[in-house]
């Protein structure tokens, strides 16, 4: 029979299901108790060395080590510890290896354990995928305000365009007047002699301006 190890991971369901296929038997209470004491001691001790406990179980568990190397190894852990605790828990340790319940006490802690890293793993994940969310949503919110501030603009830059084009026809008429004045003064300077009126430049320099007004206001209607 081949099946994935359990692993933080892995969905619940799998998780259970593999953690079965390595049960060789069922702990009571008290094993699971004592297994708790053993492995919160050495938290108390170094948190540090209680995770790696956890992962030296895990191998245990999974059949990766055997008792003889399982005890070898945790001695080596235990080593950081004071002499006289090593060798305290590390006996400790064998006792509660002695039996299959006693070592499915220690795994039950490791299941614990592992669930625990599971939530804590998907609890970080949620938070990752939430704070994208909320990223995203500022994001569309200032996109929102950006096309609320761009109909205003385009708003006013429609009346302000309907404005230019009301202006421009007026200068236009204005211009086809004073061109029409001029030609009409024409003929009775020439009569009276005279080339050319003070009314005449005053005209001109309206035709001027009223053409370079026009000018400016085609570009602006055009850029609006």
């Amino acid at each position: 029979m081949t099946y994935s190890l359990p692993h933080f991971d892995q969905p619940p369901q799998i998780r259970k299901r593999n953690r079965l296929l390595l049960k060789q038997a069922i702990p009571t209470e008290r094993d699971i108790l004592n297994a708790a004491t053993f492995l919160n001691t050495i938290d108390d001790w170094c948190n540090d060395l209680y995770r790696d406990m956890m992962d030296l179980l895990t191998l245990f568990r999974n059949r990766e080590v055997d008792d003889e190397e399982a005890v070898d190894r945790a001695h080596n852990l235990l080593d950081r510890l004071p002499q006289e605790v090593c060798e305290e828990m590390v006996e400790e340790f064998r006792k509660l290896i002695r039996t299959e319940c006693g070592k499915e006490g220690l795994f039950a802690e490791l299941e614990d354990y592992e669930d625990c890293y599971a939530e804590e793993h998907r609890n970080d994940a949620l938070e990752a995928e939430l704070k994208e969310l909320r990223e995203e949503v500022e994001r569309l919110r200032e996109v929102e305000r950006k096309v609320k501030v761009l109909d205003i603009e385009k708003h006013f830059l429609k009346g302000y365009n309907t404005r230019l084009v009301k202006e421009n026809e007026d200068l236009k008429l204005r211009l086809e007047m004073v061109r029409c004045a001029m030609k009409a003064e024409g003929p009775a300077l020439a009569k009276a002699g005279r080339k050319r009126s003070l009314y005449e430049e005053s005209v001109e320099e309206e035709e001027c301006e009223c053409s370079k007004r026009i000018k400016v206001l085609q570009n602006d209607s055009e850029n609006a």
